[in-house]
């Protein structure tokens, strides 16, 4: 066989294999996926503590007052830190004159701090969430602030299990008359509003102080935030 029309037999050979591989890698990384357990929340527990190293968990506040782990009902003993650390110091002891001070050293060490003792770390590989509004109104009222809503929902990337489906149902509410940018409260759990749709009529009074004093707030039907689109 000619050399010319052995390279083309072989490229074509190639583009075939190619094309076969392609075509199939969905199907494998499929039959790769487990389908997911239909645990109870006492299995769920067992198994987030295992992966956690977890043997056993710290025990609440006792009734009793006689125990070590009394419940307090003292005031001058509710506040355990009372000396919190200076927001504007750094950790060995510069004081934060500047901003770039604030960005580059403060900030980020208040976040270290929070994320290793309060907040938990967010993993690198956390799949995308893609939000999208599903329900807008400008005429709503909030006490007798006029507001506009907004029903979102955001939905996580399930291509790694995609028995599993995740979406995420929010309400942004912000001030109709809000010139610029303004601060967000966040919110979580329950329903939209007292479950009364978008602005129902059970508005709590929450809702109210946060929109007049001009600041939007967020409410989530899940315990797991993740940012929406700016508005």
């Amino acid at each position: 066989m000619p050399m010319k029309h052995w390279m083309r037999s072989r490229s074509f050979r190639s583009a075939c294999l190619a094309a076969a591989f392609t075509a199939a890698a969905p199907a494998v990384l499929r039959a790769q996926t487990p389908e997911p357990l239909n645990w109870t929340a006492q299995q769920d527990h067992k198994n987030m503590m295992e992966q956690l190293g977890i043997t056993r968990l710290r025990p609440g506040p006792s009734g009793n007052a006689s125990a070590t782990n009394a419940a307090n009902y003292d005031p001058a003993r509710a506040n355990p830190f009372p000396d919190l650390p200076d927001p504007l110091v750094t950790k060995n002891g510069q004081k934060v004159t500047t901003a770039e001070q604030w960005w580059k050293v403060r900030r980020p060490e208040i976040v270290e701090d929070f994320e290793r003792e309060v907040f938990g770390r967010v993993p690198k590989n956390v799949p995308k969430v893609t939000w999208t509004v599903v329900t807008q109104a400008t005429d709503r009222v909030v006490g007798a602030m006029p507001v506009a809503a907004k029903q979102l929902v955001g939905h996580v990337d399930n291509a790694a299990c995609p028995s599993i489906k995740v979406d995420i149902g929010m309400t942004l509410v912000t001030p109709a008359n809000a010139k610029g940018p303004v601060p967000v409260l966040m919110m979580f759990g329950g329903g939209f509003f007292g479950g009364g749709g978008l602005l129902g009529p059970r508005r709590g009074a929450l809702e109210c102080q946060c929109t007049m004093r001009h600041w939007p707030s967020r409410f989530s039907s899940t315990a797991v935030p993740r940012p929406p689109p700016s508005t």
